[in-house]
């Protein structure tokens, strides 16, 4: 049995309420992976200090001050490994606030002073937060342990030419050389992992981008690497097996391989990912990157890339380093993507996650058409954008500096502290510090004099504290525009690509990120533009910019959007009659259940009316309390209750069906939706009973229906693109956003485009996935000459 020594970040509030330095719950975490993995290890902090106990982080200065007493018991210990639980342990050690735990891990380390081997892993408080961190974490200790940390490469092969008769990854065991179709008669469904090393960076459209290589795989152990030409051709037989449908390739990020492909002419079909793969298993895990996924499915490999990491960084970047000598570390990549696949596909069966992977899976290729397509835009409409916004924010600075009567920075945090407290009744505390200070166990003289630390600007106090001075909406104002300013026009102007004599942006969207399986969008994210700006902002609308490729020839930007998906999935999913009838009959559901609560006809309800109970029932949907209907209508807390306890006693199946949600995960920790997907939830350490449990119940609500809209739409997608393919449309879709799918539209199509996304979106074909629709979806439509004025 080895000795270890677990050293720990600092103690957490939940320990300090129990009067321990660790909780209950985190120590027999830790005893148990010290059992599997056969350790004798003792428990050290990295700080202790009770300053530091909760939320307030210790940095360098505090983490270097206890630095020679963490040495002093760790030499005292004499353990053969240390083993460094999440940033401050490893900060702690390398005596760095630059080191990153998650670059160190899986292998030893010799730290300065420290007389042992050094391994990282994750903290315990990330642990306590997401699902799975605590198996992965008992991974890493486990290699640590067991010394099973050198990489060991498989048998890889490299085509030195380039013909046709290379098709040595079929090749199967003394068996003779065969074509991909020979091996399709004799295999249901054959998987192959494939992957692209670039030049000079990650960017397709980079003017001297080439591709520079590709591996292929079938199996663990085995790879093809196939060096491309100088102008980034592959042999034929590569390309066929690319573009075969009944092969399904497989990588880490498969969409950025789709990408480059495309950029050379090279069309992939049947994509599959291992970053999405795992999220489906584990929404909560932040590592789905090959490395990380390597380590836990595949260790043998261990962590085949870092020889070629180091020379990279030692060269200043991997476009110095030679084509041979990254042979190796692409057939690395071929190895781990296919293990990791199959392992990844049979944890998905065992689980019965398999088929809503494989709606994210087949939806991977409408994504990689939609990101290739890309958005024209407007580069005098950015430059225009540019100067109207730095116009704005430099009247609303001004007007900031005049009503505080100095030369104020708005963008600085302290300067803005320092000025609006000199302002009478402005409470710059946050809510959940008021709340503590409300609560007698923090009542204390040591908390009271440390407020002053607590007290922030941040959006949602000043938004809270607005009506007690107007400078507080100029800064909102000037925030709000500064941040479009710099993200969607100045910012935004370095994504753009050029083709010919136009430019494009291609935002990237992710189904790896958001834990309800919801698409995430990056370089650019096209998910925060705002939708509905102010009348005194509509000459600053960031929309304004994206334009029709053809609009010289009179083509046109449209947008289709589901109206009212998540209430729909809502009322589907619960079986509400109120909802369910008014939709089934087409009829406006927020006047329907407007006059339900006022008990009036639904002709009678006003617009006002109609408006409040639409807030209701989406802040119900989204699981929003009192407060936040309150603080969204302008009312008291207590008419915000009343409003909601109405609401419930005339939806009492709504009502039903959330109670039961409720009851649900106190058991399971589990949320499942209609088509499958699941979000996995740590039991509150304090109870369900505050603050905590009830977020994790709003979420547990919330999941199931935004899961579906969100599958609805990509069901919608899907069917667009089979529908396309079978057209001879020249209009092609460019982005979607949300429930929506927005299109570039050639001119003299747009009824026929129009018609194509009416029929894909309102019958998704959703029954196969095992969805019935018992309220039909309907689809709204959006024309103009730019995404800003569609209308």
């Amino acid at each position: 049995m080895k000795k270890a020594v677990f050293l720990l970040g600092s103690p957490t509030v939940a320990a300090a309420r129990e009067g321990q330095t660790i909780t209950d719950y985190d120590f027999n975490n830790l005893t148990r992976i010290a059992e599997r993995a056969n350790l004798d290890a003792e428990i050290v902090f990295a700080v202790q200090h009770e300053e530091f106990v909760g939320a307030k982080k210790p940095g360098m200065v505090a983490i270097r001050a206890e630095r020679g007493r963490v040495v002093a018991e760790i030499a005292a210990i004499a353990p053969e490994i240390v083993l460094a639980f999440g940033p401050e342990a490893v900060k702690s050690l390398w005596n760095s606030g630059t080191a990153k735990a998650k670059d160190l891990r899986r292998k030893p380390h010799k730290v300065g002073d420290v007389d042992a081997d050094v391994f990282t892993t994750y903290s315990l408080a990330e642990a306590s937060m997401k699902t799975g961190l605590t198996r992965w974490i008992g991974l890493d200790v486990m290699t640590a342990a067991s010394g099973k940390y050198e990489c060991k490469l498989g048998d890889y092969h490299v085509s030195t030419e380039m013909h046709e008769e290379l098709i040595e990854w079929l090749k199967m065991p003394d068996e003779p050389i065969m074509t991909a179709r020979a091996v399709m008669s004799k295999h249901r469904e054959l998987i192959c992992a494939l992957d692209l090393e670039t030049y000079p960076a990650l960017d397709p459209w980079h003017p001297e981008a080439r591709i520079r290589m590709a591996v292929i795989s079938h199996r663990t152990g085995w790879a093809q690497v196939v060096p491309a030409t100088a102008d980034s051709r592959f042999p034929d037989w590569l390309v066929e097996i690319i573009g075969d449908p009944n092969i399904r390739k497989v990588g880490s990020n498969i969409k950025f391989d789709y990408r480059w492909l495309a950029r050379f002419g090279v069309t992939m079909r049947n994509l599959g990912d291992t970053h999405t793969a795992e999220h489906v298993l584990d929404g909560n895990h932040p590592s789905k990157d090959l490395k990380s996924l390597t380590l836990q499915y595949h260790p043998t490999l261990g962590d085949y890339s870092a020889d070629m990491r180091t020379m990279a960084a030692e060269r200043g970047g991997m476009e110095h380093l030679k084509d041979e000598e990254m042979f190796d570390y692409a057939g690395g990549d071929g190895d781990a993507s296919i293990t990791v696949y199959n392992k990844q596909i049979n944890l998905l069966t065992k689980r019965g996650l398999r088929q809503p992977y494989e709606l994210l899976a087949k939806s991977q290729e409408s994504l990689a058409r939609i990101e290739m397509n890309g958005m024209c835009v407007d580069v005098d409409e950015n430059r225009r954008l540019d100067k109207a916004y730095a116009e704005e924010t430099s009247r609303l600075r001004e007007r900031i500096q005049q009503q505080f009567d100095a030369p104020i920075n708005p963008n600085s945090p302290k300067q803005l502290k320092e000025a609006l407290l000199k302002l009478p009744g402005i409470n710059l505390l946050p809510n959940n510090i008021k709340r503590r200070i409300q609560t007698q166990r923090f009542f204390d003289p040591d908390f009271m004099d440390s407020l002053d630390e607590f007290e922030t600007t941040s959006k949602e106090v000043l938004q809270r504290e607005v009506d007690k001075h107007p400078v507080l909406q100029d800064v909102l104002d000037y925030r709000r525009r500064a941040k479009l300013h710099s993200t969607y026009v100045t910012k935004f102007a370095d994504s753009f690509v050029r083709q010919a004599d136009q430019w494009f942006v291609r935002s990237d969207y992710r189904t790896d990120v958001a834990q309800t399986y919801r698409l995430a969008s990056r370089r650019p994210n096209l998910q925060n533009i705002p939708c509905n700006l102010p009348a005194d902002m509509a000459h600053l609308n960031i929309k304004n910019q994206f334009i029709s490729r053809w609009r010289d020839m009179g083509g046109m930007i449209g947008e289709f959007d589901l109206s009212q998906a998540e209430l729909r999935e809502g009322a589907m999913i619960t079986g509400e009659p109120v909802l369910v009838e008014a939709f089934a009959a087409g009829r406006d559901v927020h006047k329907e259940v407007s006059a339900r609560l006022l008990k009036i006809p639904a002709e009678e309800v006003t617009k006002p009316q109609r408006k409040a109970c639409k807030t209701l029932n989406f802040m119900i949907f989204y699981g929003g309390g009192a407060p936040r209907l309150a603080a969204a209508l302008g009312i008291s807390e207590n008419e915000a209750r009343k409003m909601i306890a109405n609401y419930f006693s005339e939806m009492s199946t709504l009502d039903h069906w959330m109670q039961e949600m409720r009851r649900s995960v106190h058991d399971t920790l589990v949320s499942k939706s209609r088509f499958g997907f699941e979000r996995h939830f740590v039991a509150p350490a304090a109870g369900w009973d505050n603050p905590t449990g009830w977020g994790i119940e709003r979420q547990a609500i919330n999941h199931p229906i935004q899961n579906g809209a969100c599958c609805f739409t990509l069901c919608g997608i899907n069917r667009v693109f089979e529908l396309l393919d079978l057209s001879d449309l020249y209009s092609l879709p460019i982005c979607t956003v949300h429930d929506q799918i927005g299109w570039d539209i050639f001119p003299g199509e747009k009824e026929a485009v129009e018609e194509l996304t009416k029929e894909a979106f309102e019958n998704p074909r959703v029954e196969d996935w095992g969805v019935d629709m018992s309220v039909p979806m309907v689809l709204d439509s959006k024309f103009g000459i730019n995404w800003g004025v569609a209308v």
